[in-house]
């Protein structure tokens, strides 16, 4: 299904139930299994209500469980420390009472620091290049699938994205391990950075090196990513860098990165 930015706004507007409880809705987006990017995005939202102050900065998460797309989620989130300037949560998200998936994130006062990266990739302005759906239609146009998956690879989402690197999504070819997207999101910087964390189970922006300064550059403007390992950002360019790790798990650490 298309998720616009309304349907997103709501999916992460948890109800508060008690002290620390959340329920959080599930939309089917990709199928009967809940989308693994919404429940980091609602665990992160939970965690996110108990720190009002600060701004998560890296976060880790194990995926225990298949979750229902059919039915709520709760979250509990437990406070594990409030020191001077970190904060420590973990939040355990939960369906007919078995836990699904568990997350662990660190909040952190806004302040300078040092800074380290590496040269930027070049890429083309966004304006001239088609968006991802666009790209993905003209891979899929003599591809034997049904109507339900090509609907579902075709699906429109909240943010734009616009492919600098395009790989078939049914056969990609091998290549270098580096992608360039670029992404624009609309909204508060929050918002950007929740959108980033729905986002990163699609590997569109992979899982580690994607902080509040990527989505400060996306809900500006249009923003490149590139991914690879170890590739921070630089020019005014927002890169994330991945590391997998059999797919039972997701980290993502803050970097620095300014907006153009």
């Amino acid at each position: 299904m298309d998720t616009d930015l309304s349907d997103l706004l709501a999916l992460l507007d948890l109800t508060p139930l008690d002290d620390d409880l959340f329920q959080g809705e599930s939309r089917n987006i990709v199928g009967p299994r809940i989308f693994g990017g919404q429940v980091i995005a609602q665990a992160l939202v939970a965690a996110a209500r108990t720190v009002p102050a600060r701004t998560a900065h890296s976060l880790q998460a194990y995926f225990l469980r298949p979750g229902d797309a059919r039915e709520p989620v709760l979250y509990r989130v437990e406070r594990i420390r409030d020191g001077g300037t970190f904060s420590t949560r973990r939040v355990v998200a939960e369906q007919r009472g078995r836990p699904i998936f568990d997350f662990a994130a660190s909040f952190h006062n806004a302040e300078d620091g040092p800074a380290h990266q590496t040269a930027a990739h070049s890429a083309p302005d966004p304006e001239g290049l088609p968006d991802e759906q666009t790209v993905t239609a003209d891979f899929l146009k003599d591809e034997d699938i049904s109507e339900n998956f090509r609907a579902a690879l075709l699906r429109r989402k909240p943010v734009e994205i616009r492919p600098v690197t395009r790989r078939h999504p049914l056969r990609p070819e091998k290549a270098e391990p580096i992608r360039q997207v670029w992404l624009r999101a609309a909204g508060e910087e929050r918002l950007a950075l929740l959108e980033l964390a729905l986002l990163r189970d699609e590997q569109r922006v992979l899982e580690s090196g994607v902080g509040l300064p990527v989505a400060d550059a996306m809900a500006r403007g249009h923003c490149a990513a590139t991914t690879r390992a170890s590739t921070p950002a630089r020019g005014g360019r927002c890169s994330a860098d991945s590391r997998r790790g059999g797919g039972s798990s997701s980290s993502t650490r803050s970097r620095g990165c300014a907006a153009s």
